[in-house]
């Protein structure tokens, strides 16, 4: 039999370049897919690193106990620190893991106690019959308990670093709406005299005209207030419960703890003028029952008895959060949590 070598040569070079050609196509299909798919996970991924970048906000809650007084500048008498209260709810936006703006409306309560062994006030007074002479009032063991509440609204920047157990501090400004303002004073008694130039004589047990002693003398009432602004500082720790239970955002939890300080900036009490303020005592030739105005808002003369009044507050607080907590990682998001290498 006759084989023609030659086309046997051709037929084995065409099959040759046939399976090359296929196989060149096979690598260029693999490669392409390859492509395919890592362009598809770069998609996801950018995705999933566009949902955490919108994962900005925080919804809290917060109640702080601590000294929450009034600081009250005065020569006639010593001021204690009283306790109070802070309860509130506010929103952080995060501009970054570790910065965020925030603010929050809540109430904010200051109690103080002012105390006077014995406070003197003189001035010129006239009787029932026109006269003038000089009323001398002495107020013996006197106390006065003040309680301010107001709405506060702040502005506050915080930072926080670290992962599970962050450590924060915040400072800002706070804005104290007033809410209201409230007094209550007793004294263990006065002693009232009134001395009359003309004739050169002190009346003193004289109690139709309003001169004598007055025992267990007491009082309660309001005072206005205007807004206040203070200047504050927080810092503690906060623990993140979505980091390690791989939660989404929106179910992210946080425990802030730690400490609060604000001082105040502005005098908190409304005085329009001087003279329009009552006076400590006020003479009343047809009152025997006399009455203590509040040290707070009272002039002595033509000088107020109180000159300045800031709010000063320390204490604790404990708040719970919600939103972003720390920094998502991709296997915290719904989309991979489930897959094993997550787990």
């Amino acid at each position: 039999m006759y084989i023609n070598m030659s086309t046997t040569h051709k037929i084995i070079n065409m099959s040759m370049a046939k399976s090359i050609k296929n196989q060149k196509s096979k690598i260029k299909n693999q490669y392409e897919s390859k492509i395919k798919n890592f362009l598809i996970l770069f998609c996801i991924l950018s995705y999933s690193s566009s949902v955490v970048a919108q994962s900005k906000h925080e919804i809290l809650f917060d109640l702080g106990f601590g000294v929450s007084s009034l600081l009250v500048s005065t020569d006639a008498g010593n001021a204690k620190l009283g306790l109070g209260l802070h309860g509130g709810a506010g929103y952080n936006y995060f501009l970054s893991d570790s910065w965020n703006i925030g603010t929050s409306v809540g109430v904010m309560q200051y109690n103080s106690v002012f105390a006077a062994r014995s406070f003197t006030s003189e001035y010129i007074a006239t009787d029932r019959s026109g006269d003038d002479f000089e009323f001398r009032s002495t107020v013996n063991d006197y106390k006065e308990k003040q309680g301010v509440m107001q709405l506060q609204v702040p502005l506050m920047v915080q930072f926080q670093t670290g992962d599970i157990v962050r450590m924060f501090v915040a400072a800002g400004v706070k804005a104290g709406i007033p809410i209201v303002g409230k007094f209550s004073n007793k004294s263990e008694n006065i002693t009232n005299s009134g001395y009359y130039a003309e004739e050169n004589y002190t009346y003193k047990d004289h109690k139709f005209m309003g001169f004598g002693v007055f025992n267990a003398v007491e009082n309660s009432g309001n005072f206005d207030l205007k807004i206040a602004y203070t200047v504050s500082v927080e810092f503690g720790l906060k623990f993140s419960r979505g980091q390690a239970l791989k939660l989404n955002w929106a179910e992210r939890k946080a425990l802030y703890v730690g400490m609060y300080i604000d001082y105040g900036l502005t005098n908190l009490v409304k005085i329009d003028r001087v003279a329009s303020q009552p006076r400590f005592i006020e003479y009343n030739p047809n009152m025997q029952d006399y009455e203590i105005n509040s040290v707070v808002i009272s002039r002595n003369d033509d000088q107020l008895i109180t000159q300045k009044i800031y709010p000063l507050a320390v204490g604790v607080k404990a708040r719970y959060a919600f939103g972003k907590g720390t920094s998502l990682t991709l296997g915290e998001y719904p989309l991979f949590r489930r897959l094993p290498i997550f787990r």
